[in-house]
This record gives C-alpha cells, sequence and structure tokens, in this order.
C-alpha cells in the first residue's frame, strides 16, 4: 500500500479491501460497546474542528488485521470496525458497508447484520430488544444472543444520538467519511493465534510510534509535494515522497535500537511524560524510535507525550525538519567523544548536591537551547562550569593551592566511602578516557555505579573474616606487624607465632581490633586517594587480600574480558606515578602505603583542575 498506514473509514470499507471482506474470527469475543463507549466517539468526532483545513483528520486508532486469500482477518480492534459499520449503516452508506464485515463468531450474528445492519431495513423504527426478538421469532430465527443484544442496542444509541444533533447529520457525515482515519497494521511473519495473544495480552498495543509515523508520512509527503494540475502525476510524486520518508523513519528507528544509544538518552527520555489517556504507549523497547519523540516533545513542546501536541505540529510546515535536525544534532552528540560524555555527566552530576543546597540540573532542554544558541567549544565550556559549581568538585578544586601538610590532614579526616565517589571515579575514568585518541566510551550504564562496590585499594579492615587459611591469615598478620612497627605514628606490636591462634575467637577479635585500630591511624584508609569502583564480581573475591594480589587478579580479569573502569586500571598501574615522575620501577608495583594514597589523591585533584579549567582556542 505505497508505506501507507492511515486510510480514510471511506477507504478502509473500499480502496483497502480490493474486494475482499473483514472477518471476525471464531475466537474473538463478541461485540460488546457500551451507549458511553458510543456516545463519546460521536461526540470526539462531532467536537472535531477541521479549522478550513482539509488535511486535518481524526485517528480512532488502529486494527491489526491477518490477510488470508478471501479476507482479512480482524485479530484486533473489531469492536471499533463494528461500531463504524453500524453509524455507516444508520447514514445508509449500505453500498459501502454491504457485506464486507463477516461475523464468524456465529451465524446468527451474521444473520442479523444481512438483515439489519448492510441494507435497508425497519430498524429505526424497532424501538425496544424484545420487539426485535418477536419480530425475528415470527420470521422463524433467533436473536437472543449477547453479541446481537449489543449490536442492536449500539444502532439504537447511534439513532438517539443522531435525534438530538440532527443539525450535525451532513457535517458528520462528511467527517466519518474523509476524515476519521484508522491506522491498518498488517504484520508479517507472525502466526495469527500468537498475534491475538500477544495484543490480548497488552504486550502490543497501539503505540505512538505507529500514529506520528502515520502523521508524518500522510501529511508532510503531501505537503511537500504541493498542489500539480497533473493529479496522476501528484499522486505519483506522493507516493514516491512517502517512500522516502518511510526509509529515512526506519533509518532512524535502526540507529536508535543500538542498547547503548537507548541507555545514554534514557536520562532525558525518562523527562517525558505520556499524557494520553486508554492505550497509546510509546515504548522504546519495540519502537525504539520513540526515544527520539519523546526528545523531540521535550525540545519542542512542554515533554507531554500526547497526540494532539504532535498532531498540531504535523500541520505546521517544519515538523519533518526538525525532527530530521534533531536527529542529527542528537548524532552529533553522541559521536563525538568529547560531548558524548560531558552532556551525560553533567546532566547527572552537575546539578547534584551532597550538601543541604539547592542546585539545578540542565533538563534536556536546557541544552538543547544551549547547543543551539552557542559555539561547541563555549558550550563545552559552560558544561564544565557546571561541573565545577557542583559542591563535591567546588570543595576539590579549592584544595588545589593546599600544601602537602594540608592535604595530610585532609585525608586523614575525610570519607568517600559514600555514593559521591561515584561521581568523582565517573569523571576520571572520562578524563582518562579522553586524554588517549582511540575511539573507546564510556558505556553510558557506567556513568553511575552499575552493580558495583566502592573499594578500598588499601582494605578496610586489613585483619577480617573472609579469609580461611590458616598460614594466609598469618603471612597477612605479619605484614600489617612490619607496616605497623615501621611506623613513628603509633606504638609497636610483636607477636610471636607460637602465640597465633586463629581458632581461638577471643584472641582472633582480640588482636584484630588491636590491628584495625593502629592501621587507621597510620594509613587514611576512606581517603579519595584509596577509593575505587569495582563491578562486584571482581571486587568480592578480594577479602583483605593485599595490593599485589589485587593488582594480579585485576589484570588477569581485564585479560578476560571484565570491565574494569579506567580509574581502577590507571590506580593499580600507578599512572598517577608515572605521570608525575616520569617513571616507575616493579618495585613499586608490589606495595600499596600511605604515600600512594596522598599521591594518587594529588593527582586526582590536580587531573580534574586541569580538565575542568582547560580553555579553547
Amino acid at each position: 500500500m505505497n508505506g501507507q498506514l492511515l486510510y480514510t473509514t471511506k477507504e478502509v470499507f473500499d480502496s483497502y479491501l480490493h474486494g475482499k471482506k473483514y472477518a471476525i474470527p471464531p475466537y474473538q469475543r463478541g461485540y460488546k460497546w457500551e451507549k458511553e463507549d458510543i456516545d463519546k466517539l460521536l461526540y470526539d468526532i462531532h467536537n472535531f474542528n477541521l479549522n478550513e483545513d482539509l488535511d486535518l483528520f481524526y485517528c480512532l486508532q488502529n486494527i491489526t488485521l491477518v490477510e488470508n486469500p478471501f479476507s482479512f482477518n480482524v485479530v484486533d480492534g473489531q469492536q471499533r470496525l463494528t461500531t463504524l459499520t453500524i453509524i455507516l449503516s444508520y447514514l445508509e452508506e449500505f453500498q459501502l458497508i454491504n457485506e464486507k464485515l463477516q461475523y464468524n463468531v456465529r451465524q446468527e450474528t451474521e444473520d442479523f447484520l444481512k438483515e439489519f445492519i448492510f441494507r435497508a431495513s425497519g430498524i429505526k423504527e424497532i424501538n425496544t430488544w424484545g420487539e426485535l426478538l418477536v419480530k425475528a421469532q415470527v420470521n422463524g430465527k433467533d436473536y437472543d444472543y449477547q453479541d446481537i443484544y449489543y449490536i442492536f442496542n449500539a444502532y439504537k444509541t447511534v439513532q438517539a444520538w443522531f435525534d438530538l444533533n440532527s443539525c450535525a447529520l451532513s457535517s458528520m457525515k462528511d467527517k466519518i467519511l474523509n476524515h476519521v482515519k484508522v491506522i491498518i497494521n498488517l504484520p508479517k511473519n507472525i502466526e495469527e493465534k500468537e498475534l491475538f495473544e500477544n495484543l490480548n495480552g497488552k504486550r502490543v498495543p497501539l503505540d505512538g510510534a505507529d500514529l506520528i509515523r502515520a502523521l508524518i508520512i500522510t501529511r508532510v509527503a503531501k505537503k511537500e509535494v504541493g498542489e500539480i494540475d497533473d493529479t496522476t502525476k501528484q499522486n505519483v510524486l506522493i507516493n514516491e515522497k512517502r517512500i522516502k520518508i518511510g526509509l529515512s523513519l526506519d533509518a532512524m528507528n535502526l540507529w536508535w535500537s543500538d542498547k547503548n544509544r537507548q541507555i545514554y538518552f534514557r536520562q532525558f527520555t525518562k523527562e517525558a511524560k505520556v499524557s494520553d489517556t486508554g492505550s497509546i504507549s510509546f515504548n522504546e523497547v519495540l519502537y525504539p524510535i520513540n526515544s527520539l519523540y519523546k526528545l523531540y516533545a521535550l525540545a519542542f513542546g512542554e515533554g507531554k507525550l500526547s497526540m494532539d501536541f504532535y498532531e498540531k505540529k504535523s500541520t505546521g510546515d517544519n515538523f519533518l525538519q526538525e525532527l530530521q535536525l534533531l536527529q542529527r544534532t542528537l548524532e552529533n552528540w553522541y559521536n563525538d567523544r568529547e560531548l558524548y560524555h560531558l552532556i551525560l555527566f553533567t546532566s547527572i552530576f552537575a546539578g547534584e548536591s551532597f550538601k543541604e543546597k539547592e542546585t539545578s540540573r540542565l533538563t534536556f532542554r536546557d541544552l538543547y537551547i544551549l547547543w543551539k544558541g552557542t559555539l561547541r567549544k563555549d558550550f563545552i565550556q559552560q558544561l564544565k562550569n557546571r561541573i565545577a559549581q557542583n559542591d563535591v568538585f567546588e570543595d576539590l578544586l579549592k584544595q588545589v593551592s593546599y600544601s602537602d601538610d594540608e592535604m595530610q590532614k585532609i585525608a586523614f579526616k575525610e570519607s568517600w566511602f559514600d555514593n559521591k565517589l561515584v561521581s568523582v571515579s565517573t569523571l576520571l575514568d572520562i578524563i582518562s578516557i579522553l586524554s588517549t585518541n582511540s575511539n573507546v566510551k564510556l558505556p553510558a550504564v557506567y556513568f553511575r555505579a552499575n552493580k558495583e562496590d566502592l573499594e578500598h585499594i588499601f582494605p578496610q579492615t586489613p585483619i577480617g573474616d573472609r579469609i580461611k587459611d590458616k598460614r594466609k591469615q598469618t603471612d597477612i598478620l605479619y605484614q600489617y606487624l612490619d607496616i605497623i612497627n615501621k611506623s613513628d605514628n603509633t606504638e609497636q606490636i610483636n607477636i610471636k607465632e607460637d602465640e597465633i591462634d586463629w581458632d581461638n575467637l577471643e584472641w582472633k577479635e582480640s588482636i584484630k581490633s588491636r590491628i584495625n585500630d593502629k592501621i587507621n591511624k597510620i594509613i587514611p584508609i576512606n581517603s579519595l586517594g584509596n577509593m575505587c569502583v569495582l563491578h562486584e564480581s571482581v571486587n568480592r573475591g578480594y577479602g583483605n587480600d593485599f595490593f599485589l594480589e589485587k593488582r594480579i587478579d585485576i589484570m588477569r580479569k581485564s585479560r578476560e574480558g571484565y570491565f574494569i573502569r579506567p580509574h581502577v586500571y590507571d590506580a593499580f598501574n600507578k599512572i598517577y606515578l608515572e605521570r608525575q615522575t616520569g617513571c616507575i620501577n616493579t618495585k613499586m608495583m608490589i606495595n600499596w602505603d600511605k604515600s600512594d594514597i596522598l599521591a594518587r589523591r594529588k593527582y586526582i585533584i590536580n587531573q580534574i583542575n586541569i580538565f575542568l579549567n582547560q580553555s579553547y582556542e
């Protein structure tokens, strides 16, 4: 059908069928629309204002069909299709609807339609359900079935409505025939039973993507071609344009089907709210392009996903152009590594506060307006400025000029064993990635903690309970005793090997308390320089291992394909020393002590300062 999705009521019962019928399969429940449903539909159509624009239309949602050699089986939408048939019957459009609807639910329903709906009859003069049953009995028929009852009452509801609104008869007839449109969904390569079960189970609801696509293809194509004296040529050009637009929308949908792109833009798409009631959804899993439609509503509207908004937009001259421009902008953001990282990071963290103060985050609309109104370099600088204003980074940047002694005092007092670590760690990941010339990007899911733990490089509890091997426990004990006894800041602890009794719980708890207490006075355990973010599958196997064992395991898992955050990789390879001194030796990779923590902490602060204050030519 040349990529067409929307059809007028007249087309639905005429040109679309090509000699076939609509068949209601036996598995369908009977017709059940109530008076309230029909009255609402008629008043909605009646109140629909064309505003002298003959291209405007009222959308009656969709019907889903499965094509057979002689019919279209109505898998979903039979209630709407039957109601249209009843209305057209009242309007005496018998030639249009004559036996176009075939009810296979039961033969009696089929007979009733043929006798009273598809052709002129005396149904207008039959006032009650009881009168109908009596008339049927006289003719040897039994119409006492639920679906026939509802069809009859639906007709009487339509009749009563037009009795009250007789002056609207002519305009309503024109609207219903020519300006009420239906989306026809004709899925391929799916079994009818499976399709019905999916629809009936609400797994495939009417989606905004279908409606918007229909609006674009039908209206925009016609508008772009314009009026041409040669009607045949005009129709050919319109169909060609519709095919091109359809292919363009398909390409956009494919672009949005990438999982990382969906996760990346979800920070923004979640701002959009569905305001339409009923069955209309904007499912990004089934229809990835819905992400674009959501962002369009945020950029050019109030972020409310209503078909009224898209209807109004589609009547203008720039709907498709705006949509395509937005798509190109988003592709630019995503493909440009610097924009990719800074935009998402800013949207997540720049408005967060870990103090008692009000902050505001950049909405998608804010970002889009800012982008359109500035040069790229100025846009990037404004994003960095907002990051620098976040209280976490604001505090760190103040320390750039601090002395080493001041830095050390802060290191022992501070605690980064909380969520603010994720923001700093993620920015370090970004800085590390952007320092290379590769095309690597931080996966969008890792802009937040993703099944990750906050890990102390130097263990938080040096003597813990995870290690079951007594020999290894003893080795670790002596390593910590060596650290304590070499320190000038604490009293020495001496334990002979024959005093060690790991089976004695009282002794074990006593020595654990003594060791941990001493270590915490020597090592700034919770300092920023000692913290990183590790996936739980990597972290939880370490127990209280020393640095070298952790490092060997991290390198091994990196080679095996585990995702290791760049800041973690840099920390365990002591990149902060290499970039400060120009070299590191093998011995430096064995241990991790206070000097490493303080050096890494200073390096982190300096890197963040350089990055956020980096100027562009």
